[in-house]
């Protein structure tokens, strides 16, 4: 798994204790679609390798290609990207385009990336890293974006359940 080139932004502590628990809760087939993606410099869906299974899972021989240019019909959906300066997995160049994409889809709303930041550090420091202030701006986005309303928590009046 390639985690960041400079561990110096990892908390050596937390570092340990995640990498406990990897790879828990992800599947190999989540790696081999990410490595199906790096290996083919495409953004598409995962790759079945038999056209019989593509077929069936997507109506199409191939896998299909993701266009982000698309997420823009998505009608009031809002985005937050955070970019790892260090990041091996999804580097700037990556993230720079996947921006690009989404910011010049059908409609060109620009309003639908709400923030854009990058970060110094890689994959791992968005999980263990020392300064993970950047939370602040996650937590500040999802409270202005997807308000808690807690009248509708108490009276039970949730588009989902809530355990005991």
């Amino acid at each position: 798994m390639v985690l960041t080139t400079d561990p110096k932004y990892e908390d050596p502590d937390r570092f340990e204790v995640y990498m406990g628990h990897t790879p828990g809760g992800t599947s190999v087939k989540a790696y081999e679609h990410l490595s199906q993606n790096l290996n083919s410099g495409l953004f598409q869906l995962y790759d079945y390798k038999s056209s019989a299974k593509n077929t069936q899972e997507y109506g199409r021989l191939q896998a299909p290609i993701v266009d982000l240019k698309e997420i823009q019909r998505c009608k009031g959906l809002k985005i937050a990207m955070f970019a790892g300066t260090r990041d091996d997995i999804g580097d700037l160049d990556d993230v720079r385009w996947a921006r690009s994409q989404i910011l010049s889809g059908p409609g060109k709303d620009l309003d639908i990336l709400t923030h854009y930041e990058e970060l110094p550090g890689g994959f791992a420091t968005f999980l263990v890293g020392l300064d993970m202030t950047y939370l602040d701006k996650v937590t500040e986005l999802m409270e202005q974006y997807n308000p808690w309303d807690e009248s509708a928590a108490r009276d039970g009046d949730l588009p989902f359940s809530v355990g005991n």
